[in-house]
Order: C-alpha cells, then structure tokens, then sequence
C-alpha cells in the first residue's frame, strides 16, 4: 500500500472538503445509522397514511408531508403480475394525491386530481386499486 501523497492530491482532497461544506444541509451526504431508513412494504392490500412530519435539516426541525410517518416514503415492493389495492388515507387539511410514476395502470389510478379522478378529499380516503404489469423501478 502506497501511503504517499501529493501536494496536489491533498489539495484536491482539501478543496473537495470544502465544496462539500458549501452545500446546504438537505443536500449532505448522511453518515450511516443517523438517520432510521423508511420501512418496506409489500402485499397485495397496503394502507398508506399521508400526514405532517417532522425532520432535522441541518439541525434544525423543519417541517414536510410523509407517508407512514416518514419522508421519504416507504419503499413499495410489487410483483409483475399481483394485483394491488392500496388505501390511502389523507390526514392533511387539504386535498392530496399520490401519482405512481412511471407505472402502467388505469387512468382513473393515475392520481392526478382534477384529470384522472377528483383527488382525496381533506380527512378522507382513497382506495388506488390495480393490476401490476410490468416490472422495474419507479
């Protein structure tokens, strides 16, 4: 192992430092084990609760919608081939949505509000039911 280094490397490395101090706290890399990874889900009926959470961003709370509790939210898992119904319930004081990009299903699941269906209504609930056809990640 070659333990020799540069004026030039270390300047890199130091400059590289730096840039990375400019960043703002949303957009720094995490140390592993600081902050809890949302859970997974999968089935073929799943309940997803939209509401407020809190987080630290850059030490200090700020506020966001999650889903579950979390923000991100949780990782969805589903097979080619299943069919899903996925409840969401709207714990907002607004109307919301949940749009699934990229994947293919009936137009009335797009969840679009206003274009595909009338969006869920502040405190209520919403049933996005449909056949999972293709496989990848969205």
């Amino acid at each position: 192992m070659n333990l020799n280094l540069d004026r030039r490397a270390m300047m890199r490395g130091v400059g590289l430092a730096g840039a990375g101090l400019s960043l703002p706290g949303w957009a720094r890399p995490v140390s592993a084990g600081t902050t809890a990874l949302p859970p997974e889900l999968s089935g073929e009926e799943l309940t997803l609760k939209v509401g407020h959470v809190m987080r630290a961003v850059d030490g200090k709370p700020s506020h966001g919608i999650g889903i579950n509790g979390y923000a991100p939210a949780p990782l969805i898992r589903l097979r080619e081939g299943q069919h899903v119904r996925i409840h969401v319930e709207n714990g907002l004081d607004e109307e919301t949505s949940i749009h699934w990009h990229g994947l293919l299903l009936p137009f009335q699941m797009d969840g679009v509000p206003g274009v595909s269906f009338p969006g869920i209504p502040a405190r209520g609930r919403f049933t996005y039911e449909f056949p999972v056809i293709q496989s990848g990640t969205y």
